[in-house]
């Protein structure tokens, strides 16, 4: 079902849409089916048929729920059960929320409290009905961006498993950019540890600027950077999974480093590779990290 020829047959020759000519599968969020009857394609041997199917906000935040609206213009019953299916499109678990009963013809509007634990990444959402055999049909499907709150990166633990300082800050001048992060000295060799559970992103060398690296994607929605490690200190690879508070390397100086210390950004949609992605202050975070 995820490749789009097989989802186009499946919705073709099953269910009947109400599809503006205006929107399309690669929509990000928002309002994919939303006709009128004028708007509707000739009938069908189908008997369910979506008016609306829409998500508010149309780009969701990390940690925030998510209002779901929904209305069918035909179903095999006047009531019907319904759910929704958030699918990460770079893979990993479902999460599926019932929304309960829905009435033919009834705009009904239901809160998502499950959402909250949407991380920050890109969904496909897939509306189902059950059939009165108890079977789950797929009726609609749209594309939500989920993207982190930056506020805040929410519970963590603080990424220097020992005694550290603050040194230079985030936004400060450089000779050709702004400082992206903030560095955290501490004694060559201390622990860096994860701050949150999540995947390893990248593991590398750059000899004239971070040194040994790693990125994170954190469960929470950042991705997180940490440069300067120890040499042959590194304890991941990319791909690995990692729980909050598991050594990634040791503190140390390699690359473009004026002593020890480990200089740590967070990125919202991405380290250096989303469509929006951009350094985030992560200070507020790390003081909430050390308490």
């Amino acid at each position: 079902m995820r490749t789009g020829s097989i989802l186009a047959a499946v919705l073709a020759s099953t269910f009947a849409l109400a599809v503006p000519a205006s929107s399309t599968a690669a929509d990000a969020g928002g309002l994919l089916y939303d006709g009128s009857a004028a708007d509707a394609p000739p009938a069908t041997p189908s008997n369910v048929s979506v008016r609306r199917f829409s998500l508010s906000p149309e780009t969701g935040v990390a940690g925030r729920q998510l209002d779901v609206r929904v209305k069918l213009a035909r179903a095999p019953a006047p009531v019907v059960q319904a759910r929704v299916v958030f699918s990460p499109q770079a893979g990993g678990t479902d999460l599926k929320a019932a929304l309960g009963r829905l009435s033919v013809g009834r705009l009904r509007t239901v809160r998502m409290p499950d959402t909250r634990g949407l991380a920050a990444d890109r969904y496909d959402v897939r509306l189902h009905i059950r059939s009165p055999r108890g079977r789950w049909r797929l009726t609609a499907v749209l594309v939500l961006d989920v993207v982190a709150d930056e506020a805040h990166a929410g519970a963590g633990v603080f990424p220097v498993a020992g005694p550290h300082s603050y040194g230079e800050p985030f936004g400060v001048p450089r000779k050709d950019h702004v400082h992206q992060g903030q560095d955290l000295p501490a004694a060559k060799g201390t622990p860096v540890v994860a701050p949150q559970s999540g995947t390893i992103a990248a593991v590398a060398f750059q000899a004239g600027a971070a040194g040994e690296y790693i990125v994170e994607h954190g469960a929470g929605g950042f991705d997180f950077f940490f440069a300067h490690c120890q040499r042959y200190s590194t304890a991941v690879a990319a791909g690995d999974r990692v729980a909050a508070g598991a050594r990634l390397c040791n503190v140390g100086a390699t690359g473009d480093a004026q002593g020890p210390h480990l200089h740590f950004e967070m990125w919202a949609d991405r380290w250096r590779t989303g469509p929006a992605s951009h350094p985030v202050d992560p200070l507020a975070s790390l003081q909430a990290w050390e308490r």
